[in-house]
Formats: C-alpha cells, sequence, structure tokens
C-alpha cells in the first residue's frame, strides 16, 4: 500500500468517524424536540376537552340563569350572556 493511499484510507475512515458523531448528535437533539413537542401537543389536547368540559357546563347552567341570580353573575363575569328567550306557543 503506497502511502498516499493509506493517508487517503485514514482520512475517509476519519470523516465516516465524524460523520457518525454528528449524527448522533443530531439524533439527541431531535430526541428533546420530539418530547417538546409532545408535551405542547399534550397541552393542546388538554386544553380542546377542557373546552368541551366548559361548553357543557355552560349549556347545563344556561337555564338556571335567569332563575338565579348567582349563576347570571358567574356566567356574566366569564363573558357568557344570558337571555330569556319567549316560550314557544
Amino acid at each position: 500500500m503506497k502511502a498516499s493511499h493509506f493517508y487517503l484510507t485514514s482520512l475517509l475512515g476519519f470523516i465516516g468517524l465524524v460523520l457518525s458523531v454528528t449524527l448522533v448528535a443530531v439524533d439527541q437533539s431531535n430526541l428533546k424536540l420530539k418530547a417538546t413537542f409532545d408535551e405542547q401537543q399534550k397541552a393542546i389536547n388538554q386544553g380542546a376537552n377542557n373546552q368541551q368540559v366548559l361548553q357543557n357546563i355552560v349549556r347545563d347552567l344556561a337555564p338556571a340563569a335567569p332563575n338565579d341570580e348567582r349563576i347570571k353573575e358567574l356566567l356574566g363575569r366569564n363573558g357568557f350572556t344570558v337571555s330569556v328567550n319567549p316560550s314557544a306557543q
């Protein structure tokens, strides 16, 4: 083996080692990003679930609001307006 072949082979081996180490570092970074993304997605999903629960609570409280000032005030403080529709006859 000539000296030039030895140096070329060594250089290619070193480049392969550097690329392998870089790949491991990028993989670790991707795992951290994925964990962050998963936490954010979980928070978004929890918010959607909370919104559904809130809608159900408001829907259940709304009929009682005209008869109960505390419920009407509670809904009003949170941005909900309660109006009484005349009964269909």
